[in-house]
């Protein structure tokens, strides 16, 4: 198959594009002039450069030229906490948008945006797709709007639709905000960590298992349609990050309830993930405690 990957430098897109490549598919990456390829280092692929303007005309002659048979994309702007309330989140429908119409345009086969667990709000329980859309959030409302303007733009097309909601990504190389690489930084400084009581219940899925999981969904002609990705499982946050200072060999002081709950704070969330799993013959593979053992070493060789 022949691939576009937008967003393919971030954290997940990158995670992507090595599996794809690995799978043995032509692979091209949307580029913007600004954006960074670091993570992409070593690899054969192609490139397609998007202006800061996203002309849709040039966007979708590029992928009739590259001979696209699907697009994935896993851009979005603003996915750290501070701005998940910033006006700009609507900028990416807008541009989320531009994509879908471009690859019906240009005749592409498939398309795959990538959504989140903000779209269905503070839910606690497991999540499965028909559970009521209640953001709170204008991250959580651009991403559920997002959906909803990609399925649009395809649904007089021949391009599939697939709209992933993914739960909560961990792995090496992800953002230093994130609680997992906060505190395992912490942790390798011996540092004491201050923390919620940590009995929240929740779901993280391996950076690898969410690239085969794209992989699989890929080989879908039909397209999936709205499906979530997670693990399936969970852990209380407190037993997380015993686990990460167990691995660590951290002495570092874990403080459980020396910062309260945020009042919307959700404690427990889980995703159903029958549909993908049924769609796709895709299961995660890799447990918890290896995952966090692979993300505790690569920080260690980072710092």
């Amino acid at each position: 198959m022949r691939c576009v990957v937008v967003g393919a430098g971030g954290f997940i897109g990158s995670a992507v594009v090595r599996r794809l490549v690995t799978d043995g598919h032509a692979v091209a990456y949307a580029k913007r002039p600004a954006s960074s390829t670091a993570r992409l280092a070593g690899l054969d692929l192609h490139s397609i450069t998007i202006d800061e303007t996203f002309d849709r005309d040039t966007v979708t002659r590029s992928l009739r030229e590259f001979g696209t048979d699907i697009v994935i994309n896993v851009a979005w702007s603003g996915v750290a906490n501070h701005a998940r309330n910033d006006p700009s989140q609507f900028d990416n429908v807008t541009l989320a948008d531009g994509w879908a119409h471009a690859a019906a345009e240009a005749g592409v086969g498939h398309y795959i945006g990538v959504g989140s667990q903000a779209e269905y709000g503070p839910t606690d329980g497991i999540i499965d797709e028909n559970t009521p859309l209640l953001p709170t959030t204008r991250y959580g409302v651009a991403k559920a709007a997002a959906g909803l303007a990609t399925r649009a733009a395809l649904l007089e097309s021949a391009t599939a639709f697939t709209w992933v909601r993914i739960f909560s990504a961990y792995g090496p190389g992800d953002a230093p905000h994130w609680m997992i690489q906060a505190v395992g930084r912490l942790l390798l400084r011996n540092e004491a960590a201050e923390m919620t009581p940590g009995t929240q219940l929740w779901d993280y899925i391996y950076v690898d298992d969410i690239a085969a999981a794209f992989a699989a969904m890929a080989t879908v002609s039909g397209g999936v349609g709205y499906v979530n990705l997670g693990s399936g499982t969970v852990s209380t946050i407190r037993q997380i990050v015993e686990q990460m200072r167990e691995i660590s060999g951290s002495r570092s002081d874990l403080r459980f309830g020396a910062v309260p709950f945020r009042p919307d704070q959700v404690m427990h969330l889980q995703a159903d993930i029958s549909r993908l799993t049924s769609a796709t013959n895709w299961r995660p593979q890799v447990p918890l405690y290896e995952g966090l053992a692979r993300t505790i070493e690569h920080l260690r060789k980072e710092t």
